[in-house]
């Protein structure tokens, strides 16, 4: 898909659309923290607050909260989600999903702290959604995962989906994944730059990989690692005395 300098872009992390505007109009990211020590079921750990800068006019302050699921959530982000099948957003899927199947998400990630979904609102709205999953089910891969984010149509100039990624990635770290990974359409070139400004990089690409509407398409292999946990002071040694 062309992205003209001054459109949305449209960038998917493992299939799914990550929208910011292509010259955003804040300088700086929000600053924010996570505490996800002994983390417990998404839906009991406390809202995260952003602070989002000024939008379109001067008197228009409003919060950006990003914070995790809730299961009333469920039909504003099968919404989300179907407009991105609409508007072709999509790497892989191409049918829109029923609701029942949302709300199973949504269950699903209630009960596992390690795999949330974030929801990201903005003036009672949510504005999109960002999820990580598994990225394989062994054990010798259980600390890589695979992160989905989509953006509302009306909120893509924002920097909505910046934030829901940036979110993703500080609770990654602080769950003891080592590793994030994506797959981008090749032809994306501003979802790629993105990426390499996220701490994102290129490791491989996949030709005539999947097939859209207009014919088959190749695919960017991306990942992010991420930094490792500081390691325990080790104690000083006790002193022998004679």
């Amino acid at each position: 898909m062309h992205v003209a300098p001054t459109s949305p872009v449209a960038i998917p992390i493992t299939g799914m659309p990550y929208l910011l505007r292509a010259r955003p109009r804040c300088s700086a990211s929000p600053r924010f923290t996570l505490n996800l020590k002994n983390a417990v079921p998404c839906s009991a750990t406390a809202p995260i607050v952003i602070k989002f800068p000024p939008m379109s006019t001067a008197s228009a302050r409003p919060q950006l909260t990003v914070r995790p699921v809730h299961e009333t959530d469920a039909p504003a982000l099968c919404e989300i989600f179907n407009e991105a099948v609409q508007d072709h957003l999509e790497t892989f899927d191409t049918d829109p999903r029923e609701l029942d199947e949302q709300r199973l998400r949504v269950a699903g990630a209630e009960q596992d702290p390690k795999h949330p979904i974030f929801v990201a609102e903005l003036r009672d709205w949510v504005a999109g959604w960002a999820a990580l999953t598994p990225y394989d089910t062994r054990i010798a891969l259980d600390d890589i995962g695979e992160v989905y984010i989509y953006v509302r149509r009306t909120f893509r100039s924002y920097g909505v989906g910046r934030q829901l990624m940036r979110a993703v990635q500080e609770a990654a770290g602080k769950l003891g994944y080592r590793k994030l990974i994506g797959r981008i359409l090749s032809k994306n070139q501003d979802g790629l730059n993105l990426c390499r400004a996220t701490g994102w990089r290129e490791v491989g690409r996949h030709t005539a990989h999947v097939h859209l509407t207009d014919g088959l398409h190749d695919v960017t292999l991306v990942e992010c690692l991420l930094p490792l946990p500081a390691p325990n002071p080790t104690p000083p040694a006790p002193i022998a005395h004679p």
